[in-house]
Formats: C-alpha cells, sequence, structure tokens
C-alpha cells in the first residue's frame, strides 16, 4: 500500500457498489428524488434512483469524462445510455417510467459485464453503461 492513498479491493469496491444500488432502489419514491433531481432538472428523473453515494460516484465519472471529453454533456450521456438501454430492452422499456428504466438499467450493466462492455477508469474496470451514469452524476452535481 502506498502512503497516504487508501486501497480497496475490486470485491470490495462492486459488494460497496451493489449496496448503494439496493439502497437507493428501497428508498420511498420522496426518498429517492431528493439530491440530484434538485440539483438538475437537466438529469433525466432515473439517475437518482441509480445512485447511492452521489459523491463517490461523481469522483469515478470526473475520472470517466477525463478520459471523454466528448460526453461532457447531460443531453449526450443521456441519449447514449438511453440507446443502449432501448438496444437491451426495447419492448419493457418506457423511458418516462424511472422505476422501470432504473431496473433495466441495472440488469444492463450486468449484461455489459458478461458481454465485456467495458471501459477502464482509473484503475477500475467498468461496465460502459455503469462509467456513463456515474459521469452523468458528475454532471448533474
Amino acid at each position: 500500500m502506498s502512503a497516504g492513498k487508501a486501497v480497496i479491493s475490486r470485491r470490495k469496491f462492486l459488494i460497496m457498489s451493489a449496496a448503494g444500488l439496493l439502497v437507493a432502489c428501497s428508498r420511498s419514491d420522496d426518498q429517492a428524488t431528493t439530491g440530484l433531481a434538485e440539483e438538475s432538472v437537466a438529469a433525466p428523473a432515473w439517475l437518482p434512483k441509480l445512485i447511492g453515494d452521489q459523491a463517490a460516484a461523481a469522483r469515478i465519472g470526473n475520472a470517466y469524462l477525463d478520459l471523454h471529453p466528448g460526453h461532457r454533456s447531460i443531453d449526450t450521456l443521456t441519449t447514449d445510455i438511453e440507446r443502449s438501454l432501448v438496444n437491451y430492452d426495447a419492448t419493457a422499456v418506457d423511458l418516462r417510467d424511472a422505476d422501470r428504466v432504473a431496473s433495466v438499467l441495472q440488469r444492463l450493466v450486468r449484461h455489459d459485464y458478461t458481454v465485456a462492455d467495458v471501459t477502464s477508469v482509473d484503475g477500475w474496470v467498468l461496465s460502459t453503461t455503469e462509467a456513463r451514469i456515474y459521469a452523468l452524476t458528475a454532471l448533474a452535481l
């Protein structure tokens, strides 16, 4: 371990991320819409339902945006994420249903890992969809 730098295992990071998603999904609608939705009207309604720790997600998102400066737009990222979502599950997704979108996005993230649709961000291997969700969080804060 290097001095002054916290090291976290990939397994612990994934467990913590999954726990954050579970917490976010288990909150009531009133609780889930606080935070991101209030801070940025341009962020999609499904975003706060996916993010447990906004600050951690934003740190990873900013690292992704440093690598992909062309994605520094809420509209661009939202369009890319929703396009991937519809391509993954076109018959089951109504983009106006934030709960349903969040649920399908969680499955899409798992699917990305299965088909190796991943990207490296600051030493972490993340689902491309997951990295874009984190980048969207960074822009929405």
